[in-house]
């Protein structure tokens, strides 16, 4: 009987493990084959041009912005893109933000905003300390190009303008309407940049058909299992929270001391909470593309994931499956002491259920949570089924014919979010390439970008108004 039960029980085993072998391997490719595009040539101009706009201090700081070298920014956009100012309808909002728009030959179809922004953040004494070249020199050095920006986003910026300006030498003309919103204030959340050009276009009646912002960029072994280079457009991202906490009004106050204690104390206690982790559908929708591009044992946990769900949590990064606390600070000055806490939620999340977790987890009646700022995706999350998903896939291989394009959730907040209100399908990608070598090269010392890499941006940009707004 024992002999019967335990060969039962191993042929279940083998039943088991053979079925999830078969399903596994069943499991296809959602890639997309596309050949690549002929490899146009960069005007030689474009590099200075680049060079020019990183030597612009377009600082973006909380107590505001160094208008001068904003209002050099426009003067430069004039000067080096005429043929953009001559033949584009251009909008100002707040001073230093711009709409470019192109207009289509047939107005039945629905328009696409590509988004990109100026400023750069402020830096240290001693971050510019280990700068061994001028931040904002904007110095072309060994084919790299060196400035604060140079990554994150001004590669952008001067990508599209320059991909734009290609495609009016060419006499290109787009049958779809092209908008180019370049923002000022991405840093201090989007509002006067990005959030205005959205609501003007709301105000318009304009409902894009996509919009690309920030967010992804071209894997070159961050994601261990993908055996390719892995371009991860954003479908969705995550929200930013921030809190603030003080001691109740009607609390008897404390000595100073045990003020920064009880906020002292709340905070480590949101520090050590360990939010539950769950699979979101865009990190699901992550997973069904990468099954097919990945080794064997995580194809099987992919495809499998209900199954494997307990061991997928436990390995996957956290800032993916979980909400996480980003930064947190105690003030003591003033004539109020208290703690600000800013946190990036997972899509779903908001702020009262988030607030009523946070106090259940401090467990003290004395402090009290208040919201100064939330900014979060409005929208669902963007198609990868739809046009303007198979528009971004079919430009990134054009041009990049060894990427696989994987969708997956932005873990930190883009100016895409502005548009959600009228737009569904917002993607976030910048068709850079990032590695260990230079993952920290973002905001980072030397920032940089090799020439070849600036004008393979800018060549997908040209790919993707083409296969998007025209005739490929």
């Amino acid at each position: 009987m024992y002999r019967k039960t335990l060969s039962a029980v191993f042929f279940t085993i083998a039943v088991f493990a053979g079925w999830l072998t078969l399903k596994t391997a069943s499991v296809k490719s959602k890639q997309q084959h596309y050949p690549p595009a002929e490899k146009i040539a960069v005007p030689p101009e474009a590099v200075e041009h680049f060079a020019e706009l990183l030597r612009l201090r377009t600082v973006s700081a909380p107590d505001g912005f160094d208008s001068a070298a904003f209002e050099a920014l426009d003067s430069f956009l004039i000067k080096k893109y005429p043929e953009i100012h001559e033949n584009l309808i251009i909008t100002t909002f707040n001073k230093f933000s711009y709409l470019l728009e192109w207009p289509g030959a047939d107005k039945a179809l629905k328009p696409i905003v590509l988004s990109a922004y100026t400023d750069v953040p402020t830096m240290e004494k001693e971050d510019a300390d280990l700068w061994k070249i001028p931040p904002f020199g904007g110095i072309v050095l060994h084919d790299t190009i060196y400035g604060r920006g140079a990554r994150d986003d001004k590669a952008s910026v001067a990508g599209m303008l320059e991909a734009v300006s290609l495609l009016l030498s060419e006499g290109f003309k787009p049958q779809r309407t092209i908008y180019i919103a370049l923002g000022h204030d991405r840093l201090q959340g989007g509002r006067k940049g990005a959030g205005a050009m959205a609501a003007f276009m709301k105000n318009q009646g304009i409902s894009p058909e996509f919009v690309l912002s920030e967010g992804g960029v071209i894997s070159e072994g961050l994601i261990p299992a993908v055996l390719t280079e892995a371009a991860l457009v954003g479908i969705a991202e995550k929200s930013r929270l921030v809190l603030k906490l003080t001691l109740k009004s009607e609390t008897t106050q404390p000595a100073l001391d045990s003020v920064k204690n009880i906020l002292a104390q709340a905070v480590e206690k949101l520090r050590s909470y360990p939010w539950p982790p769950r699979i979101t559908p865009p990190l699901a929708e992550f997973m069904d593309f990468a099954c097919g591009e990945i080794r064997f044992q995580e194809k099987m946990y992919y495809a499998n994931r209900r199954i494997f769900k307990s061991a997928l949590l436990k390995n996957l990064p956290k800032p993916l499956i979980r909400n996480s606390l980003k930064n947190s600070h105690i003030f003591m000055d003033g004539p109020v002491p208290y703690a600000m806490v800013e946190y990036l939620l997972l899509p779903g999340e908001g702020p009262e259920g988030i607030t009523t977790a946070i106090k259940n987890t401090i467990d003290n009646d004395a402090v009290e949570i208040s919201v100064t700022d939330f900014h979060h995706d409005k929208g669902a999350m963007a198609e990868t089924q739809g046009f303007g998903f198979q528009a971004i896939d079919r430009s990134i291989k054009e041009v990049f014919p060894y990427a696989v394009s994987l969708p997956f959730l932005s873990t930190t907040p883009t100016d895409g979010r502005h548009f959600s209100d009228i737009c569904r399908n917002v993607y976030r990608f910048r068709p850079m390439m990032v590695s260990h070598e230079n993952i920290n090269r973002v905001y980072g010392s030397n920032e940089q970008i090799s020439i070849d890499e600036y004008e393979g941006l800018i060549r997908f940009y040209v790919r993707l108004i083409k296969n998007s707004g025209g005739t490929p």
